[in-house]
């Protein structure tokens, strides 16, 4: 709101980037994730400004540049932003400060997160499929390490060590507290992103540059990180990993297996529902040589294509493009120019 005001008052191009639509995740916040701790009057009516805020900011926009083209678009639109203001721009990374990881992978099967540890990234059902994986598929030697504050939401972090607990799974799951993205993600064999609520994650792209492949929550731009171009080659999969629904822990579990062990269901673009797995296959997969290298690979076309797709100079560059354009419908609206120039 400070942003229109300056523009009506003094006037300046008012810009919107928009990374998570939040009218959207206020009402995953106060209908899913909070439904109880105020009455349904209130949280109906933070809602309802949280929505008439967003429409007459997506309006009054002279520019509204979403972090992702497939998802965030759809919820621009539908408040009110023109579609001849919206722009994507897509997250990117800075490439140097993320060498190739060169270290031998650990001698288990080995899942890393970077997600800070509250209900938006629903830790729980990752732990839910940790525990799918152990005593359904009966890898017990599978660990998932979770790096990511513990102080965000100290009560939902409780609850993540109880279920832990519950479980039986102590010696299979760690959460494990910050640490350095370069440092944490040498330690897996792959990345899991659970979340119900995401933009575009820079997690997944630093995960990516990593080597590594990935299994994350079908929600906001994920499938565009995860599509993988066209190598001619024949058979080969469709994506980075896997996209799985939020909330579903079995998808998840056998997910992460299909990715460790280079499963041939990774050529099938979508899958439901988990198939029949031949739980001998799948150790001897897990513990393969050849499976390493096929990974590795996959993990190192990976690292090619975020080289080649998200490059923070030109993320820098279109920035300050967005910026020149905007600053120019400004002085063009206070000239009188005719409606089509905006």
């Amino acid at each position: 709101l400070g942003g229109l005001i300056v523009q009506r008052t003094e006037n300046q191009a008012l810009l919107i980037w928009d990374h998570g639509v939040l009218m959207r995740e206020k009402v995953i916040y106060w209908d899913c994730l909070q439904a109880r701790t105020l009455p349904l009057f209130v949280r109906e009516n933070l809602i309802r400004l949280h929505r008439v805020t967003g429409q007459c900011l997506y309006y009054a926009s002279d520019a509204v540049l979403p972090c992702n083209a497939s998802f965030n678009t759809k919820w621009e639109a539908w408040l009110g932003a023109p579609s001849c203001r919206i722009s994507p721009l897509l997250n990117a990374v800075d490439i140097d400060q993320y060498p190739m990881n060169t270290n031998p992978a650990p001698p288990r099967p080995t899942t890393v997160m970077l997600s800070h540890v509250y209900p938006l990234k629903d830790i729980l059902t990752a732990i839910k499929a940790a525990s799918v994986i152990v005593k359904t598929y009966h890898v017990e030697d599978y660990h998932l390490l979770v790096y990511g504050s513990l102080t965000f939401d100290e009560g939902y972090v409780k609850k993540c060590r109880a279920l832990v607990e519950e479980l039986g799974i102590q010696a299979n799951v760690e959460l494990r507290g910050l640490g350095k993205p370069t440092d944490v993600l040498a330690r897996g064999w792959c990345y899991l992103q659970s979340s119900i609520s995401e933009g575009l994650p820079i997690s997944i792209l630093e995960a990516a540059l990593c080597g590594l492949c990935v299994v994350c929550t079908n929600v906001g731009g994920c499938s565009e990180l995860l599509a993988a171009p066209s190598s001619g080659e024949k058979d080969a999969p469709a994506s980075f990993g896997r996209l799985v629904a939020a909330c579903d822990a079995n998808m998840m579990a056998y997910a992460q297996l299909e990715v460790m062990g280079m499963l041939p269901s990774l050529k099938v673009a979508k899958i439901r529902n988990p198939p029949k797995v031949d739980e001998a296959d799948l150790k001897a997969r897990l513990k393969s040589p050849e499976v390493l290298e096929q990974r590795k690979a996959w993990g190192m076309r990976y690292r090619q294509h975020v080289l080649e797709t998200f490059q923070l100079a030109r993320h820098n560059q279109q920035q300050r493009q967005a910026l020149y354009v905007g600053s120019l419908k400004r002085k063009a609206l206070l000239l009188d120019a005719p409606a089509e120039a905006f």
